[in-house]
Parts: C-alpha cells; sequence; structure tokens
C-alpha cells in the first residue's frame, strides 16, 4: 500500500515553545535526526504533532491513517487515541528498527491521534509523519501577500523565513510585499528583493486592507498564478513549516476553501487567543478558543471536534485565488475589520472558510490595542459590514450605541468615546464623507482631530504613584446592569474630585471594563512592555458633553431610515472594484 505524508511531525525551532512540540523527552532543537537514548520517550502528544482527524475526515477525502517511520536503532512506536479529556487508549504498539508504515485501524472521526517512541537501544529517528493509502486529488500552489508599515525589524525575520521556503518547496511561488511604510534600510531585504520570486512594492498608506488587496490584485492580475494566496501580518513570529502543513492539507481539498491559522499570544507563547471567530449578534464577532492552554494536553480537546468559523483574521490565512477573481476585492475600509469584511463575502459566496488545527503564528495580544482612533475604525466598519451583509451581521440598535459608547466614558476614555461617535456620524453622513477620497487622507485628517482633544497623562514606569491592586470581571451587559453602571458611576464621577484627595488610584495590567473601575481614577500600561503607563482621570466637563451628544447621535441614528443604509450599501460595493482600488495604488507616496 502506497503512503502518502500528509503531516510531518516537527521538532522545536524558530525559539519557540518546546512543549507545544513535544509533550515530554529532551527538547531537541530543528530538523531531524535526532538521537534517543536508550529508554528516553518522546511523547508527541502536543499541539503540533497530535493528528487531529476530524477536520480531515469534514473536508477531505482520505483514506487510512498510518504512522511513517525511520530509525537507526530500535524504538518502540506507540499509537494512541485521545477523546476528550480521558486517557489516551491504546491503537497499536511495535518496535521499528529501519524505514516501515504501520497502518491504523478503524480511527476514529473526533479526538486526537498521539504518537510516543521509546528507544530499546541508543538510536536516531530519521523521519516520521502521518501518512495516508489515499493520493492528494490536486497539487496546490501558494503566492504569499504580505503587508507592511514600519515593522522592519520583525518584517525581517518572517521575510527571511519565507524566502528559504521557498527555496525548498517550489508549491510556494511569488512573495508580494505591500510596503506602506518608509523605505526599508535593512540590507537582509534589500538582498531578498532582488529575487525573481520576491516583488516589493512602495505604495501610499492605504491601511492593512490596502496592503493585502494590493497583493490580491497582483496575485489574480494574469491566468499563470498560483491556486492559492496567502495573507500574513507583518507583526507575527511564524514557524514557516505551518505553510507545509497548510499546503499538503489543500492537496486533499476538492473546490474552494479558505484556510486559516491560529493566533497564540506572542507575550504568553502557549497561550491561544483566538481559533476563530464568529459573527455574534450583540458583540460583533465573538473569538473561539481564547486562553486556552496549548502546552496542557487535556485542554487540546477544543480541536477534536473544530468549531465552525466564520472568518478567520488575517495573520494568517489561505484564500482561492479562483474565489479572489469570482468574488472580486475587499471594500477599502484602510484597518480594523478587512478580514470580516472580506470574510463575509466568500461566505456570501459560498466559500466556506476553516481553522486547521496545528496551524498558528504567533501575534500581539488584542489587549495592548486601545488606541482611541483604533474605535473610530472599529466602529465604522461594523456598521459598514452590518449594512453590507444585513444576512449575516444584525445592525446594532440605537441603544446598543448608546451603551457602547457609555462604556468608554466609563473607563474615563473620552477621546475614545467622541471617536465612536465621530464614526457614527460618519456613516450617517454616507460613503463619501466616512471613506474620505483615499484611506490615508482620511486618516490624516483623523489623526489631527485625535489631537486637537485634551491627552491622557503619561507616566514613566519610576513616576508612578501610590496605586491600589484592581480587580477584573467581565462585563455583565445586560440592559438592567448598564443601566446602573451608567446611573452610579456618572454619580460617583461628580464627586471624584473629592475622594481622590485620599483614595489612591487603581492599577491593571491592561485597560479594564468600566465595571471594575467604579468613579476612580486608573493606571494601565500603555504598551505590553510597559515602558510607559497612562493614569485616566475622570472629568465631568468631558463626561457631560460627550454623553449629551452620545444621545442626540444615536438618537438620529435610530430614525434614519433603512434607504439611507441600502444607498451607502450600494457606494460601499462599487469602491471594491478593481479599477477603483488601481486609482489608489497609484496615489504618490509622501503627500503627509
Amino acid at each position: 500500500m502506497t503512503a502518502y505524508r500528509i503531516q510531518d511531525v516537527i521538532g522545536p525551532d524558530f525559539g519557540r515553545p518546546a512543549v507545544l512540540y513535544r509533550a515530554a523527552g529532551d527538547a531537541v532543537e530543528g530538523p531531524m535526526p535526532w538521537a534517543i537514548r536508550a529508554g528516553e520517550t518522546f511523547d508527541f502528544n502536543s499541539y503540533f504533532n497530535a493528528f487531529f482527524p476530524e477536520s480531515w475526515h469534514k473536508h477531505t477525502q482520505i483514506g487510512s491513517l498510518g504512522v511513517e517511520v525511520e530509525t537507526t536503532g530500535p524504538v518502540r512506536v506507540s499509537v494512541d487515541i485521545v477523546e476528550g479529556t480521558q486517557a489516551p487508549k491504546p491503537l497499536l504498539e511495535r518496535v521499528v528498527d529501519g524505514r516501515d508504515v504501520l497502518w491504523l485501524d478503524d480511527v476514529a472521526r473526533e479526538g486526537r491521534v498521539v504518537l510516543r517512541l521509546t528507544a530499546e537501544k541508543d538510536a536516531q529517528l530519521a523521519d516520521l509523519g502521518w501518512v495516508t493509502d489515499v493520493a492528494p486529488v490536486t497539487t496546490p500552489t501558494l503566492s504569499v501577500g504580505l503587508c507592511t508599515f514600519n515593522r522592519e525589524r520583525e518584517f525581517t525575520v518572517t521575510l527571511s523565513a519565507l524566502a528559504d521556503l521557498q527555496a525548498a518547496n517550489p508549491a510556494v511561488g511569488h512573495i508580494w510585499v505591500a510596503n506602506q511604510g518608509a523605505s526599508f534600510t535593512d540590507p537582509t531585504i534589500a538582498d531578498l528583493a532582488t529575487r525573481p520570486g520576491i516583488t516589493v512594492i512602495e505604495q501610499p498608506n492605504l491601511g492593512g486592507c490596502g496592503g493585502f488587496t494590493r497583493t490580491m490584485a497582483e496575485a489574480t492580475a494574469d491566468d499563470e498564478t498560483a491556486t492559492h494566496h496567502l495573507l500574513m501580518d507583518d507583526d507575527i513570529v511564524l514557524d514557516p513549516r505551518v505553510v507545509d502543513r497548510g499546503l499538503k492539507f489543500l492537496s486533499y481539498v476538492d473546490g474552494e476553501l479558505a484556510l486559516g491559522g491560529q493566533m497564540i499570544d506572542l507575550d504568553d507563547p502557549t497561550t491561544l487567543r483566538e481559533f476563530g471567530a464568529k459573527l455574534d449578534p450583540t458583540r460583533y464577532v465573538q473569538s473561539i478558543g481564547e486562553n486556552v492552554a496549548l502546552g496542557t494536553p487535556e485542554e487540546l480537546a477544543l480541536f477534536h471536534d473544530a468549531p465552525r468559523i466564520d472568518y478567520n483574521a488575517w495573520w494568517f490565512c489561505v484564500i482561492p485565488t479562483a474565489s479572489i477573481r469570482r468574488l472580486g476585492l475587499p471594500t477599502p475600509i484602510f484597518i480594523r475589520g478587512d478580514d470580516i469584511e472580506y470574510g463575509c463575502l466568500m461566505s456570501q459566496g459560498g466559500v466556506e472558510t476553516i481553522s486547521l488545527p496545528g496551524v498558528a503564528v504567533w501575534h500581539e495580544s488584542f489587549q495592548h490595542k486601545t488606541s482611541d482612533w483604533l474605535e473610530y475604525y472599529n466602529m465604522r466598519n461594523r456598521l459598514f459590514v452590518a449594512t453590507l451583509y444585513p444576512e449575516l451581521v444584525w445592525r446594532p440598535a440605537a441603544y446598543y450605541l448608546l451603551g457602547y459608547c457609555m462604556v468608554f466614558l466609563f473607563q474615563h476614555r473620552y477621546r475614545t468615546a467622541d471617536m465612536v461617535l465621530h464614526a457614527i456620524e460618519d456613516v450617517l453622513a454616507g460613503a463619501d464623507t466616512a471613506l474620505g477620497e483615499d484611506g490615508e487622507s482620511r486618516h490624516m485628517r483623523l489623526m489631527k482631530r485625535v489631537t486637537r482633544m485634551p491627552a491622557y497623562e503619561e507616566l514613566a514606569p519610576d513616576d508612578l504613584p501610590e496605586t491600589r491592586a484592581g480587580t477584573t470581571a467581565p462585563l455583565d451587559t445586560s440592559v438592567p446592569a448598564m443601566v446602573w453602571m451608567s446611573v452610579s458611576g456618572f454619580i460617583g464621577q461628580h464627586f471624584q474630585w473629592l475622594t481622590r484627595l485620599w483614595k489612591k488610584p487603581l492599577r491593571f495590567p491592561y485597560v479594564p471594563m468600566p465595571n471594575n473601575i467604579g468613579a476612580n481614577d486608573y493606571i494601565a500600561p500603555k504598551t505590553p512592555s510597559a515602558e510607559a503607563y497612562i493614569l485616566y482621570r475622570s472629568r465631568v466637563g468631558s463626561l457631560w458633553s460627550i454623553m449629551l451628544r452620545a444621545f442626540w447621535v444615536c438618537a438620529r441614528y435610530g430614525l434614519t431610515p433603512k434607504s439611507h443604509f441600502d444607498t451607502l450599501a450600494r457606494d460601499l460595493k462599487d469602491r471594491r472594484q478593481r479599477d477603483r482600488w488601481n486609482e489608489l495604488f497609484k496615489l504618490p507616496r509622501g503627500r503627509f
């Protein structure tokens, strides 16, 4: 029976935590061969090396499952099945000395299949992987689209890893780099850019959406293109072997399927932050798998029956180029939600998105991305997506938007609340106002607005005042709880000028939900590395002015007729046409 490799067993590399690759045994890094001492056990019941059959059976047509192994010296190979959080159950055990394929009988469609190797004598492991007896149904090829903005140090590492992968794997084709920041100065990038398979495009700052869209446009400009296009952020840490893993899976997929990778926390590199996401009526999007400890085998049960997702973020997302040609390009929404919008477009067009267990990148956690202006894009683009895809996304009611704004008011983030209201006002004004002439000019006007508002007090770590430890609890978003929080917080802030004379500010590891703050001043890190902190103070004048404006803007929103949003949807769809994008790509750099 012929064996076809569908997943390699890989060892720790690229500075990533060994526990994600091997549950037990010395953390031998890099490619095989690996030395195994007599009596030593390598346990591959781990995130990257367990085999999760559910995704394969649901989306591909593989046959029997087996293990291909090559050793020098006798090694006992044990194969187990893990169902739920139960202890592993043995499927097969055999001593191998040389090369062999161990076929498994009647493997369950859910759970995970795991390997354990024990050396009978000193030995070497030369090769190990999961195989099937069915040949691939297609030969996928991959172009890569990278969007970067002033992240040269991190980006150099990612581009170098991809260039090495491109040289080693002929299925990895052209790499398109959309640079929207300062011109590169790193000699490594300059050298890589001279290679025929890598193109660096310098264009104005059209946001992550504009950068990724440029690579999508280039990757589908003619018929001589790859079958799939991989989108990846510039601020990730990549184990490039997961690209090979994704290609092996796609070689068994018949039809158009988008394949995503998970996000692991860059600062807590064994903790999953997102498996994928679902659209949620009240929260807009709901991350799946948040805070799963990937180094704990029991928590890998999340992947036994992989949850359905509505979209995968573009830190790692493979999209069929046939889908891009058929559905068109994204709507030019600059940043924050471009992946959601295009995920909805694919869903509407019949293209399913899945997240494949064992394919992931490391990315900065969301909780540290609290810049005021980001909330403008979060709200504006949320309303855009709800307008474009009403059958998929609930357009929030006026009372919901009012409550959303109250959250920032009672976090003492008055500039953020202003940004939310400004986004709603722009959506009510129409696409020409909300999008502007182009994303870069619109963004510059937005940043000027932010700087005109009173700044928060920034503190160095050595200048922090005495504080009290803050505690965090989830926000109760029920109407009674939100009303009580708003009333009590509003009243309490009127006395904060007095109580701050004896009450120390609270201190949190990140900006907390308002139910944890009350009417207190508080301190939180400005960035993940905590090289600076922000002191958030209540200001009664700002509270009154923004609250009154919030009632007015949300009332206008609630009274806006459906015809306005129908017109907005038509205008947004027109903006994603390829000729409209080409006009944006031709804009000169350095205008601001």
